[in-house]
């Protein structure tokens, strides 16, 4: 107990830093791309914090892989690997959270809907959104509703949200409010045309899934399979699978072997790849 205030000031000191650092590479424009990545991906932490955690995963990979091999090709191989580990994991929460809040959106239009034919505005229509819905949706349509009372328009709001989201969904939404704007109408209506839109474009594309999922499986598995094996014999014998990558014809056979992967997982996932 005696060592809470200094555990928080260090925390604090710590949190200081991390954000000057932050305002610094924002100043200097370095960071925008990855913080709007971080933003989509709901993970809390500044662009520096992401960047140290890298590093430091990567670092780790390094001296695991040395450790277990004594061989530095070893190490390098598997300090790549895990440095594509936290890019790998933000990607997943991007695609979970879209995913959720296409989930969501039947649900956010239904509401938004029955709160304007009760005589609400859009801005109290996303707001009464925000409260009774859980996240994704809720921290959105708050960040929306915070946006337009600090002085941004409706429009420049929905864009930013569109740009967070990235969801084909949430665009047909936003294009119906705009033209709305432009052209005028009953928006309850456009609305609730929308909506019947989106959910058989949801139902639709949870039946595409179903239907696909074990040959998406099986894409993984193959693409995942030689990573892994070769991966195991880089740590068991180094030696053996050095020979591939010696000088002379056989250093084509990695190459072509990576070539060769990244177009079949490519047209796999093309195949399986149908618009709605």
């Amino acid at each position: 107990v005696g060592h809470g205030p200094a555990t928080e000031e260090i925390d604090s000191d710590r949190q200081t830093v991390f954000t000057r650092l932050d305002r610094a590479m924002a100043r200097r424009g370095l960071v925008e791309g990855l913080r709007r990545e971080l933003l989509r991906a709901d993970l809390h932490l500044t662009v520096p914090e992401y960047l140290v955690v890298t590093a430091l995963v990567t670092l780790s990979g390094l001296a695991i892989g040395y450790l277990i091999s004594r061989f530095w090709v070893s190490a390098l191989v598997l300090a790549i690997g895990s440095a594509l580990l936290p890019i790998i994991y933000v990607r997943w929460r991007q695609r979970r959270r879209v995913t959720a809040f296409n989930n969501q959106l039947e649900s956010v239009l239904s509401l938004v809907v029955a709160a304007m034919r009760a005589g609400y505005s859009l801005l109290q229509s996303f707001d009464y959104v925000s409260r009774r819905l859980p996240d994704p949706a809720a921290t959105h349509f708050a960040r929306v509703v915070r946006e337009v009372t600090l002085g941004l328009s409706m429009s420049d709001a929905l864009e930013n949200l569109l740009a967070r989201t990235q969801s084909e969904d949430m665009e047909l939404i936003v294009t119906a409010i705009s033209i709305h704007d432009e052209v005028g109408g009953n928006l309850t209506v456009i609305l609730d045309t929308v909506t019947h839109t989106i959910r058989e474009r949801v139902r639709i594309k949870q039946e595409i899934r179903s239907l696909t999922s074990m040959q998406r499986g099986s894409a993984y598995i193959l693409v995942a399979l030689p990573f892994i094996v070769t991966g195991v014999l880089f740590v068991l014998s180094p030696d053996y699978m050095m020979r591939l990558f010696e000088p002379g014809p056989t250093l084509c056979i990695p190459f072509a072997a990576l070539v060769c992967m990244a177009l079949g997982f490519v047209l796999t996932r093309r195949i399986m790849d149908i618009e709605v």
